[in-house]
């Protein structure tokens, strides 16, 4: 009785998931017919408009096209097209939709203090397709509120958005809005983010870095990451550090800043060389203590940057370190620079130590450059520093 009972029950179970199955997918079916639907009269009103040369000074076709946005299918639909116009007719596309942007303030009573998700496509969508300049303070302040939501992809893509539309000082009060709500978020995202910012970047550096003492650890790291990527000029403006290279080298140097913060530093002048950084970016090799071996590690990375004999006598004593990432590292920097183990290396591969020689044949090896009659120059060894 027990054992008809169980199967009874995962019979009705297996039907029910069925059921649910086969509903789920009708479901969807039905949804991707509507949405063609929706997409082919979505095309055939804005083809029509950029055709006949409506512009957003039409209140017919605004009225119209702001009742078909209101929708989330609505949103996709005009999306979709949007993408294959632009491909198709760029200027004419880009002319229409600078027309219509004031059609995305009528839309916001659709989309604020709704679910998150609705704030979220609408961000995205402002991100795509917006392209009113200054942008409508109604619009701007909507994306700040979106900045406080619970759901983190609705804050990412309300950042997007204030990057993509709004100007270098609304972005890093954004920035500071984001780093006063204590949620953990990847370096790399916010940096990024901040890259894709269409304005001048130097001006945007200036606004970041203004108050730059103020910001949480994460955070800095977060501007000096984007302060590398970015190339931007070496002198800023006040009231933000005048001499960008000058203020992070001597962030780097203060045994109080935060490690992370210190080693973004080191890595900004991989990137950006100056001549200034060299000694103490070597001063870092020495630090291979089992409490600081990530400054050697970092430090015998970022010398790769800089050809010159003392980099390379650095590196061939990081080849020495105890711990393994350190000595990578720098085997890493060194064939970057073109040293071969016949010649600058000799002595590593003809000395004591095993495991410095051990990292050089393993490096050489991956890079396909172990062969002894590999006669490749080491580039501007015993020149100044870049």
């Amino acid at each position: 009785m027990t054992a008809s009972i169980f199967i009874a029950f995962y019979a009705i179970v297996s039907l029910a998931m069925i059921i649910f199955d086969l509903v789920f997918l009708q479901w969807e079916t039905v949804r991707a017919f509507l949405l063609e639907r929706r997409s082919r009269h979505m095309a055939t009103l804005l083809e029509t408009a950029i055709a006949r040369g409506l512009d957003g000074t039409d209140a017919e076709h605004r009225q119209l096209l702001s009742r078909r946005l209101r929708t989330l299918s609505g949103m996709e639909s005009f999306d979709r097209t949007m993408e294959r116009l632009s491909s198709e007719m760029p200027d004419e596309a880009e002319h229409y939709l600078e027309d219509i942007s004031g059609v995305f303030d009528t839309l916001l009573p659709s989309f604020t203090g709704r679910d998150s998700l609705r704030r979220a496509y609408f961000a995205a969508i402002v991100t795509r397709w917006y392209r009113g300049r200054p942008a409508s303070s109604a619009l701007i302040a909507d994306l700040f509120a979106c900045l406080s939501d619970k759901a983190l992809y609705s804050r990412q893509n309300a950042f997007e958005a204030l990057v993509h539309i709004s100007t270098a000082t609304e972005i890093a009060r954004a920035v500071r809005l984001l780093d006063a709500d204590g949620a953990k978020r990847a370096h790399r995202l916010i940096s990024e983010t901040l890259l894709a910012y269409p304005g001048d970047r130097n001006e945007l550096a200036d606004a970041l870095l203004e108050g730059f003492k103020q910001r949480t650890p994460e955070m800095q790291v977060c501007i000096i990451n984007f302060l590398r990527h970015a190339r931007t000029a070496r002198y800023g403006c006040e009231p933000a550090p005048i001499d960008r290279h000058q203020f992070l080298l001597d962030l780097m140097q203060d045994d109080r800043a935060n490690l992370e913060v210190r080693l973004a530093c080191m890595r900004y002048f991989m990137t950006n060389p100056w001549e200034s950084a060299l000694d103490p970016i070597v001063d870092f090799t020495r630090a291979d203590t089992s409490a600081s071996w990530e400054y050697a590690a970092v430090a015998a990375t970022v010398l790769g940057s800089y050809p010159c004999d003392k980099t390379v006598q650095a590196l061939k004593r990081c080849l020495h370190s105890p711990v393994y990432h350190v000595r990578y590292n720098a085997a890493e920097s060194l064939f970057r620079l073109g040293a071969t183990p016949e010649r600058e290396l000799a002595n590593i591969m003809c000395g004591d130590d095993r495991f410095a020689r051990d990292m050089v044949v393993f490096r050489w090896k991956l890079g396909g450059a172990s062969d002894a009659n590999d006669k490749t120059e080491v580039p501007v060894l015993g020149g100044d520093a870049a």
